[in-house]
């Protein structure tokens, strides 16, 4: 299935110093290397120090505004949404898990949850009880809280490799957790206890998806597989195997139904659609970008929502596959996207710093009222 238009060239490709029909040039001499060292020490400090410990933004997790916007003031690197939309959660690089909250008044109230030590937490997931966060770690554990007390419930070990996604099923009795060390766990969330360990075979997973059955589980993988188990609860049966590109799998998305699954990977300027039960590609869906980041399907299946590399977040028919709606919702990145599943909200967070929270009505005409 074609990835890139024809004739045109990878932007993304590296043709290294040795490419054929190059003489070998000899380095220049850096003039800034000549500086004093005071000068050069001043500019690091101004240029790359400061921007890092110092940044131009407001308080991390401040109240939304009126838009909508939340500041986490740091690379968004996850966000979470609760059914009913009333909670939301988001992490980034190098910062605590931050909780919102809102209240009777309508007014949204902030907490930051006690800071994974010494390497915090990096993916999320909301379960449907609408009070359970899971935080998948650096450090390869997972930390279930209460979103409602900021408390910690339990602490799950597993892996020693980070923790790259999380998954909960449908009806939030079971957690799937995937890291660098190419397995997939499946948690028993009640007891905190494991029920079952799906082997990729040296493949990592770097993205989850439960099936409407809380049975089927979809995994994004590092060699541009998707894998899918029909039934989690029987690791060793061999799964259904969707090769969707070269490069890494960067989301997947089980429709309400499960009959189809969406997949984005790296560069793949678009996102494939899979019709699993026949095991055959549905159709390719071309975005504005190098690569769809993020994806997730509105609770009556109708609507396939995805963020994009350029800042667009995007909206298509999923049952013609015709792209409807987008517009610029981050100016850098959009790395997270989470769809409430009994609200029409959407939970969006960027490299800009920024968490946003849309009306569906909003992603699905492309009229942000911002």
């Amino acid at each position: 299935m074609p990835r890139h238009a024809p004739g045109r060239r990878d932007e993304h490709a590296d043709f290294g110093p040795d490419f054929p029909g190059r003489a070998p040039r000899r380095p220049r001499r850096r003039w800034w290397l000549s500086l004093p060292s005071p000068i050069l020490a001043i500019a690091v400090l101004v240029f790359v120090v400061l921007p890092v410990v110092w940044p131009e933004t407001e308080d991390v997790g401040a109240a939304p505004s009126s838009r909508g916007d939340f500041k986490l003031a740091a690379d968004v690197t996850a966000v979470a949404v609760t059914p009913d939309g009333g909670r939301a959660a988001a992490t980034g690089r190098d910062r605590p898990v931050v909780v919102w909250q809102k209240g009777e008044d309508q007014a949204w109230s902030m907490r930051s949850l006690p800071e994974h030590m010494p390497t915090g937490s990096r993916c999320l997931a909301a379960a449907a009880d609408g009070r359970t966060l899971a935080a998948g770690n650096v450090d390869g554990s997972v930390s279930l809280w209460d979103m409602a007390s900021g408390e910690r419930r339990a602490s799950l070990a597993g892996g020693t490799e980070m923790v790259l996604s999380l998954a909960f099923s449908p009806d939030g009795r079971t957690l799937a957790s995937a890291g660098g060390d190419t397995k997939v766990r499946i948690w028993d969330v009640a007891s905190a206890g494991p029920r079952a360990t799906l082997d990729l075979r040296g493949a990592p997973a770097t993205s989850l998806s439960f099936g409407p059955d809380g049975r089927q589980l979809a995994c994004g993988c590092e060699d541009g597989i998707v894998r899918v188990w029909g039934d989690v609860g029987r690791p060793d049966a061999a799964p259904l195997t969707f090769v969707a590109s070269q490069q890494v799998v960067l989301a997947v998305a089980f429709s309400p139904d499960g009959r189809s699954l969406a997949s984005a990977s790296l560069c793949g300027r678009g996102i494939d659609v899979w019709n699993v039960p026949e095991q055959r590609s549905r159709g390719f869906l071309p975005t504005r970008g190098f690569s769809a980041t993020c994806l997730g399907f509105t609770p009556d299946g109708l609507h396939l929502i995805a963020g994009e590399d350029d800042g667009t977040l995007g909206s298509w028919n999923a049952l013609s596959l015709s792209r409807q709606a987008e517009f610029p919702a981050h100016s850098g990145w959009v790395k997270a996207l989470a769809v409430a599943q009994g609200a029409p909200a959407v939970l969006t967070g960027g490299n800009d710093g920024y968490v946003r929270r849309w009306d569906l009505v909003e992603v699905l005409s492309g009229r942000p009222r911002r």
